[in-house]
């Protein structure tokens, strides 16, 4: 998904979970980041759990599996993920969907 105010732009992955941790694939991440590059956005993983709000983060801030995957826990979300109103610096009156 790409998101933008027309002065940040984003590249996102976005994942969803009824409470277990979400997992994305090393070449998920990469391709992720490839894009950004590509198109002059900032990448980001948005993750979102049961009855909780979207939560982002860069992907050098998740933590990394021994196999070369990248894991984010409810509890890491809700400490240590950016909000929406955060990301973008303002009231959350975006609403991210699949379309």
């Amino acid at each position: 998904m790409l998101a933008g105010n027309g002065e940040d732009f984003y590249a996102i992955e976005a994942k969803a979970s009824n409470g277990r941790p979400i997992y994305l694939t090393g070449e998920e991440v990469e391709a992720l980041v490839y894009f950004s590059q590509n198109f002059g956005a900032k990448p980001r993983i948005g993750v979102r759990f049961d009855r909780e709000e979207w939560y982002f983060f860069h992907p050098a801030d998740l933590y990394v599996t021994d196999g070369g995957n990248y894991r984010v826990k409810q509890e890491t979300a809700l400490a240590e993920g950016t909000d929406i109103e955060e990301l973008t610096g303002g009231p959350a009156q975006t609403k991210l969907s699949g379309n």
